[in-house]
């Protein structure tokens, strides 16, 4: 379930993502590009630093909320994925199933409420008006409502839905490892 809380997260964001990834290639050919050092790049002075108008545009033409109100059915399609490769080969009877159903409802409930609209709203807002300045929004307004902006948009949920396959085909062996390791240090509970 781990696995699934990390998709959560980074599905819900994918908005913020992809437009961290983008911006910045949209931006360097436009200007100079800058001294390559080994620290993040500076946040906005307070001067340059975007406004609430601006961060309500590329909301808008990111469909940020849509955006991320659309993830949730493939999120819980994948949630149920994983309960199925979890208990995959281990005989569960009816009783078993409800109550990893339950707990699947539950777990979908809590982060839909977690992660709604009006809890992530301030956050990404924040983040972005204290990551990028005037010009950069400006230049991100302007990619996401072109056609081709568009067109990364729509497509930018299968793209997480893929990484986070490919992620978990990563992930998940090393998850295992970790689990053996951590039940070889374990002393085994004492038999009745």
């Amino acid at each position: 379930m781990k696995g699934f809380l990390v998709c959560a997260l980074l599905l819900a964001a994918a908005p913020t993502l992809h437009a961290q990834q983008q911006a910045p290639a949209g931006a360097a050919a436009a200007s100079p590009a800058p001294a390559a050092t080994a620290s993040a790049p500076a946040p906005a002075s307070a001067v340059d630093m975007a406004d609430d108008a601006q961060v309500d545009r590329l909301m808008a033409v990111m469909h940020a909320r849509e955006s991320t109100e659309a993830v949730w059915p493939r999120l819980e399609a994948m949630q149920r994925q994983m309960a199925q490769q979890a208990a995959a080969g281990k005989p569960l009877d009816e009783a078993h199933r409800a109550q990893i159903d339950a707990y699947l409802e539950k777990t979908s409930a809590r982060m839909r409420e977690a992660m709604a609209w009006e809890r992530l709203e301030p956050a990404m807002r924040d983040a972005y008006r204290s990551t990028f300045d005037r010009a950069e929004m400006e230049a991100m307004i302007g990619f996401y409502g072109s056609p081709e902006g568009q067109q990364v948009i729509a497509k930018t949920p299968l793209l997480m839905e893929n990484s986070m396959r490919a992620m978990q085909g990563i992930i998940g062996p090393m998850m295992e490892k970790l689990k053996a390791d951590l039940e070889a240090m374990t002393p085994a509970a004492p038999r009745p």
